[in-house]
């Protein structure tokens, strides 16, 4: 139960990591485009230079984004899979006396059984 609480919280900050990457990469792409309409169609080679710089700083950040979200979907994915394989290895008794929650996946349907 742990491994699956610990992973779903590294998939969900490694979303994280990715989606801020993925903003800041928008900016600076947006940031590019000002500079570029601000000296078009004169632009120096200076001009050029960084406006160039920055298309390829905000590639960088892009990549770094995409990578965090997979990174966050596969820790997800870890996550959901050691909560299925911990439910199925708990105890097989038909009564519980402690109060617990167990996920349910059907045809269809998902959802939560459980005593308190």
């Amino acid at each position: 139960m742990i491994v699956s609480i610990v992973s779903f919280g590294l998939g969900a900050a490694s979303a994280g990591v990715g989606a801020y990457h993925l903003i800041k990469a928008s900016d600076m792409y947006n940031e590019s485009e000002k500079w570029f309409a601000e000296c078009d169609p004169n632009c120096d080679d200076s001009q050029q230079s960084q406006i160039r710089s920055k298309d390829n700083e905000a590639d960088h950040q892009s990549k770094l984004g995409i990578v965090g979200l997979v990174g966050g979907g596969v820790g997800v994915l870890a996550g959901l899979t050691f909560l299925i394989v911990d439910v199925s290895r708990s105890d097989k008794s038909a009564r519980q006396t402690t109060p617990h929650v167990t996920p349910v996946f059907g045809f269809r349907s998902v959802g939560l059984a459980g005593t308190f």
